[in-house]
């Protein structure tokens, strides 16, 4: 193993300088054809990170187990104030609505430099959004709409 990893170490080095080396024959090349010795350069490659099994368990796996206990315990702890009836109905849906807000304006402000990242807070907010205002017309009644009829044939959906 140890072996491995100096070979490793060995060709990243050795991948370094001739990158340097490549580097120094373009400004050459430059110096030659008589142009400005900064145009054109080419883009210096960052070495690859390697596969480490540390790393995939230390970034990925643990931060995914730590999502899903997450949403296990906020569902138990949701599921329990809805049967004890600790909030009310309106409570219910204005904390969700208030969580919607905060995805949104979260996924506005990291929009720039976390584009993904971005998107999926954003659809996750209008997603709760949309399904929460469902729920409180359909389930909690919360929004009352009623049909104005007007010469006994047309009517209007109003809702308040």
């Amino acid at each position: 193993m140890e072996e491995l990893q100096k070979q490793i170490h060995a060709l990243a080095s050795e991948m370094r300088d001739q990158q340097q080396r490549l580097l120094a024959l373009h400004q050459e090349l430059n110096r030659l054809q008589n142009k400005k010795p900064g145009s054109n350069p080419p883009k210096e490659v960052k070495p690859s990170q390697n596969f480490r099994f540390e790393n995939f368990i230390g970034l990925r796996v643990i931060h995914f187990i730590g999502i899903i206990l997450l949403v296990i315990g906020l569902s138990i702890g949701v599921k329990y104030v809805i049967d004890r009836q600790l909030i009310s109905e309106v409570m219910r849906i204005s904390l969700v609505y208030a969580a919607g807000i905060v995805l949104y304006l979260l996924s506005w402000r990291l929009k720039k430099n976390y584009q993904l990242f971005s998107a999926i807070l954003f659809s996750g907010a209008m997603a709760s959004l949309y399904f929460t205002t469902y729920a409180a017309f359909v389930y909690y009644g919360l929004f009352s709409c009623r049909y104005i009829f007007a010469n006994g044939r047309s009517h209007r959906l109003y809702c308040f």
